[in-house]
């Protein structure tokens, strides 16, 4: 799974997952402003699906920046490319 298409797939999958909202919901802008159920504990439970879920490492800063989907599928395309 190396394609932006792909991983950006993935990744609204594992979003509408873990804050229980439908798929389509999710876009580039989606935030905690924007899912009600995007609270800290919520983006801690986010960043170990991402990790087992794309086989990454997140860095404390990494988890600390993911705030919005947008930014996370940046930080996840870096960490894919850097493999």
């Amino acid at each position: 799974m190396n394609t932006e298409i792909e991983i950006d797939k993935k990744l609204r999958e594992i979003m509408a997952d873990i804050f229980e909202v439908n798929e389509k919901k999710i876009n580039e802008d989606s935030s905690p402003d924007s899912i009600k159920n995007w609270d800290s504990l919520q983006q801690l439970t986010l960043a170990t699906a991402i990790e087992e879920g794309f086989d990454i490492s997140l860095t404390a800063d990494d988890i600390t920046d993911m705030l919005s989907f947008k930014i996370i599928k940046e930080i996840i395309l870096e960490k894919v490319k850097i493999r």
